[in-house]
């Protein structure tokens, strides 16, 4: 005995939702037909220059198990960086990194 499979085509066509992240909410100022309010940052940001922030994914993460506070410890040497109870994650190699506190922006001219 032998069953035929049957085939059902799609009747309906679906629209798409890939955009939707990208679309603003509407607020009730534009409901309203107000102008949209801006952003804080938006009225200061006028004739700053441009920011793209690098995507530079790790190219491994691992997680690393200690028996005991000499192990921890004698990690830190091998890899000789400080880690300290509160240590989450680093980075190896140790980034070279100017710290933010260092960092200034200056004008010519001014």
């Amino acid at each position: 005995m032998s069953v035929e499979k049957s085939i059902l085509e799609e009747s309906t066509v679906y629209e798409s939702h890939e955009d939707d992240k990208a679309r603003k909410a509407p607020t009730l100022a534009g409901l309203i037909g107000q102008e949209e309010p801006q952003e804080e940052w938006e009225k200061n940001w006028k004739g700053m220059p441009e920011f793209d922030q690098e995507n530079n994914p790790a190219f491994k993460k691992l997680i690393v198990t200690f028996a005991s506070k000499e192990d921890y410890d004698d990690f830190a040497k091998l890899i000789d960086q400080p880690l300290t109870p509160k240590t989450k994650s680093i980075w190896h190699p140790k980034p070279d990194r100017v710290p933010n506190f260092m960092m200034r922006w200056i004008e010519d001219g001014e």
